[in-house]
């Protein structure tokens, strides 16, 4: 096979994955071969995985599209393996809990805790580590327990503005409905003010919003069904049924603003080198981040920690 067509082979399917798998297991059958969703998913997972295996060269990686590309590599790959404990599958939650989907269980299958990846680089000690890495060499003149608390009460007021929006969403999943929600635009549903605090649409808005964009025409009385998720979600940890990309949305956009209003308040020119996007935020932030509890667990329950 030539150069090309191993580059061709190397698409991001369940076929592809298990093509690749089916070629590289017979010779390294005690490497560790980690079956992931999406693009993103290497950069989160990869650091983990060295910390267990110190040779890069023995861990493989298959990208299977999304969550069900993974169970359907697992569904094929399982047929081949004779020690499961270094073949692993690595899947998101989603909201699959909270609306009934059920998929196989298995010891080398992890399931995020959180709705996704996203969830887990989104925190008070992210934030920390980032103004470290890219703001202390600046050598600002600003308190950074001001500006982290700042952060705390605003990502606070996130979780409150995205509890209706996440409960719209599994509402309309719980009845069959597959909203789009790649669509929702958050920077037309809540922004940040010249002082830092964001400032959301009304509930109103907000559905009015997610119906257009999402190509979904509610019943009436949504918001008395609404209601009733709502209340069903409030005492659930936000990071378990807020979509990760949408928090990691405010962790990006609060850090722009923050640029800004620093600028402003202190009139220094600040340049940082590592501009952190939706593009590369989980490249960027992933290396970063400790690694769960789950994880770990999971890693020493394969075999692969101690």
């Amino acid at each position: 096979m030539s150069f090309l067509d191993n580059l061709r082979e190397a698409r991001q399917s369940p076929a592809a994955a298990y093509q690749q798998f089916a070629l590289q297991y017979p010779k390294t059958s005690n490497d560790v071969h980690a079956f992931l969703e999406g693009r993103d998913d290497p950069s989160f997972y990869f650091s983990f995985l060295l910390r267990a295996v110190s040779d890069i060269n023995k861990i493989h990686v298959y990208r299977c599209s999304n969550k069900k590309g993974v169970y359907d590599a697992y569904a094929k790959v399982m047929r081949l393996v004779r020690k499961p404990s270094f073949v692993l599958f690595f899947v998101d939650k989603d909201h699959s809990d909270l609306i009934g989907e059920v998929y196989d269980t298995a010891t080398n299958i992890y399931v995020t805790e959180y709705y996704s990846i996203e969830n887990y680089l989104v925190s008070d000690s992210m934030f920390r580590r980032i103004w470290e890495d890219f703001f202390n060499a600046i050598q600002l003149k600003v308190d950074f327990d001001t500006i982290s608390t700042k952060f705390q009460d605003e990502l606070a007021q996130f979780y409150k503005f995205a509890l209706p929006l996440s409960a719209w969403i599994i509402l309309n999943r719980r009845k069959g409905m597959k909203p789009n929600v790649n669509n929702v635009k958050l920077g037309e549903l809540c922004k940040f003010s010249e002082d830092l605090t964001l400032q959301a649409q009304p509930l109103t808005e907000l559905i009015s919003h997610l119906e257009n964009v999402c190509g979904i025409n509610c019943i009436d009385d949504v918001k008395s069904e609404l209601s009733q998720v709502i209340n069903e979600l409030v005492n659930i940890e936000p990071k378990k049924y807020i979509r990760g990309k949408y928090e990691l949305w405010f962790f990006i956009k609060f850090i722009e603003k923050m640029v800004l209003v620093l600028q402003s308040t202190t009139g220094e020119s600040i340049k940082i080198r590592t501009q952190i996007g939706e593009a590369n935020a989980v490249e960027i932030l992933a290396p970063r981040v400790q690694m769960p509890k789950s994880i770990e667990k999971f890693l020493q329950q394969n075999g692969l920690l101690s």
